[in-house]
């Protein structure tokens, strides 16, 4: 676990001494208006993406909206074009390997930036998809 240096409670950057790459740090639990949005799990996550904005943006808005601990990778595009990084990398629904990946806490590569989305999302309580009513036959 790492302190928050600045004790502002807001999520903050630090560079991990044992690697290279950047953690991102969330309080636990963080407080919008009312609502209390607290992360049902505190293991440490991944994610894979180049160092730019694009489709990995949103995913690191709701990270850090979760409070989950993770970890953001960033791949250059050298390493990409190399291939031995690509291949590690499981294909998307269009067959094709790419990014942004999301590697689980048991080492899984979850594709797809919806999917990685709503995988953050479900994750967040209360449940950030909401309640699907032709499902509970509510209205």
């Amino acid at each position: 676990k790492v302190d928050n240096p600045c004790n502002t409670g807001a999520w903050y950057l630090q560079q991990s001494a044992q690697c290279t790459s950047w953690c991102f740090h969330a309080p636990i639990t963080s407080t919008k208006g009312k609502m209390s949005t607290t992360a049902t799990t505190n293991t440490h996550i991944k994610l894979i993406y180049f160092n730019l904005r694009a489709r990995g943006e949103p995913l690191k808005m709701l990270l850090i909206h979760s409070g989950m601990k993770w970890e953001n990778r960033f791949v250059t595009f050298d390493e990409w074009r190399a291939g031995s990084f690509k291949e590690q990398m499981p294909p998307g629904r269009s067959g094709a390997k790419q990014l942004p990946v999301l590697q689980l806490p048991d080492g899984t590569l979850m594709s797809e930036s919806l999917e990685i989305a709503k995988w953050i999302a479900k994750r967040c309580t209360p449940s950030l998809l909401g309640v699907d009513t032709r499902a509970t036959g509510k209205s």
